[in-house]
């Protein structure tokens, strides 16, 4: 299918306004996708500095095709549009408005957390999405934690230190990254959304810092790297800045690593080994 890769650049081109100390207006309420009056889990996602797009919504209605395609599975999904304020590059560009809005996703994560303890909890994000997910999670109170982690092609630099974040996941966070992203090359101009000029973690994924502070090898052993693969493509991924959203991808490979860590399977349901409560995958 075609790719709106030219788009993406329109949009990264467009002029930044500069950033100013005005307070940001209140931020939009998280758009609920997919309510079921029994979740089975929770997903949150953040979308782009596009905020939520077309491929946003396509991508979640791939990742509720898979899940719901698990017998008794019905995941709660939500979406946060975080750019409100400036979407495009000035979202890009504002780390001080992107990281006070940080402490709005922590908090919405916090909620969903504490209302539903007993349900595994999902977060995925996109792009410069992958920014603001890292500084929420270390924002996170000491008694919160995810179960699993997607990072599609992170806006990020591959240095930055992900120890604080990775302390708050049970399970793994998956870096999907391609060297055919030539959007997210475009930051060694524009600079990534941590304010660093380099090619992004979404093109060949992160590395272990060797600056001090050390980075936490025990938190990084979380970390699985999914660079592109020939394969994607029957799934109509290309290797792009999106591929990764596209719903046939989200469906066959995203939404099967949407699997609860074992310490909330082993605390949500007592004297069940870990194999018996995991859903078979075809």
């Amino acid at each position: 299918m075609a790719s709106p890769v030219p788009l993406l650049f329109l949009l990264l081109l467009q002029p930044a306004p500069a950033t100013t100390s005005r307070p940001l207006p209140p931020p939009p309420d998280p758009v609920v996708f997919v309510a079921p009056d029994k979740p089975t889990a929770i997903v949150l996602h953040l979308p782009g500095i596009s905020g939520i797009m077309p491929v946003d919504r396509r991508m979640i209605r791939g990742l509720r095709e898979g899940l719901e395609s698990l017998p008794g599975s019905r995941p709660r999904i939500e979406a946060f549009d975080w750019p409100y304020y400036d979407k495009g590059l000035g979202a890009l560009m504002n780390e001080r408005a992107n990281r006070a809005l940080s402490h709005n996703v922590a908090a919405w994560i916090t909620a969903a957390a504490r209302a539903r303890p007993d349900l595994p909890l999902y977060l995925t994000s996109h792009s410069g999405g992958g920014g603001v997910l890292l500084w929420a999670l270390e924002l996170l109170p000491t008694d919160i934690t995810v179960d699993q982690v997607l990072f599609l092609a992170p806006a990020v630099s591959p240095t930055y230190d992900l120890s604080p974040a990775l302390r708050h996941v049970r399970g793994n966070a998956y870096v999907f990254s391609s060297p055919a992203d030539t959007v997210l090359k475009m930051t060694t101009a524009f600079g990534t959304i941590d304010r660093k000029f380099t090619t992004s973690a979404g093109v060949f994924g992160f590395v272990t810092p060797t600056t001090p502070p050390p980075a936490d090898p025990n938190q990084y052993g979380k970390l699985v790297h999914r660079p592109y693969l020939g394969d994607y493509m029957k799934f109509d991924n290309l290797g792009d800045h999106i591929g990764s959203l596209e719903p046939a991808f989200s469906k066959s490979v995203l939404s099967a690593l949407l699997t609860p860590a074992p310490s909330k399977i082993q605390s949500t349901q007592p004297g069940l080994p870990v194999s018996s409560t995991r859903p078979a995958r075809p």
